[in-house]
C-alpha cells in the first residue's frame, strides 16, 4: 500500500510540474503583455496631455477670433449706418439738383417765350448751348439715379 501511495504522489507531483511550467508560460505572456499595456497607457497619457494643451490653445485662438469679430462687426454697423446717413444726404441732394434743373429749363423755356415776344435781336451775344448744357445735366441726372 506504501507502493501505491507514494506511486500516487509521484503522479499527483508530475502534474503540479507540469501545470506550473504551463502557468510560468501564461504568467511571462501576461508580463509581456503587461508591459505592452504600460506602454499603450503611457502613449495614451501623452496624447490626451497634447490634446488637453491643443483644447487650450484652440480656446485662446476662438476667444481672439470672437473679439476680432466683435469689434470688426461693430466698425461695419457704424460704417452701415454712415453709408445709409450718405445715400439719404445724397438722395435729397439728387432730388433738389433735379428740381432745380427742371425749374431752370421752365426759366429757360419761358425767357426764349418772352424774347421770341419781344423781338429783340440777341444774336451778338453768345447764349451758352443749350442742348449740350441739357444733355450733360441728363447724363449727370442718369449718373446720380444709377448711383441709387
Amino acid at each position: 500500500m506504501d507502493l501505491i501511495v507514494e506511486i500516487f504522489l509521484t503522479i499527483l507531483l508530475c502534474v503540479a510540474i507540469v501545470y506550473g511550467f504551463i502557468l510560468n508560460r501564461k504568467l511571462i505572456e501576461l508580463k509581456k503583455g503587461q508591459q505592452g499595456l504600460e506602454k499603450l497607457a503611457h502613449n495614451f497619457a501623452q496624447s490626451t496631455g497634447k490634446a488637453e494643451a491643443s483644447v487650450t490653445q484652440l480656446k485662446v485662438a476662438t476667444s481672439s477670433a470672437s473679439k476680432f469679430l466683435d469689434e470688426a462687426s461693430t466698425k461695419a454697423v457704424s460704417i452701415r449706418e454712415d453709408l445709409m446717413f450718405l445715400i439719404d444726404r445724397g438722395d435729397k441732394l439728387a432730388d433738389n439738383l433735379e428740381s432745380a434743373i427742371r425749374s431752370n429749363e421752365k426759366n429757360d423755356t419761358k425767357l426764349a417765350e418772352y424774347e421770341e415776344g419781344v423781338n429783340v435781336d440777341m444774336s451778338h451775344l453768345t447764349a451758352p448751348k443749350k442742348k449740350q448744357k441739357n444733355t450733360s445735366e441728363q447724363e449727370f441726372l442718369r449718373a446720380l439715379r444709377a448711383v441709387r
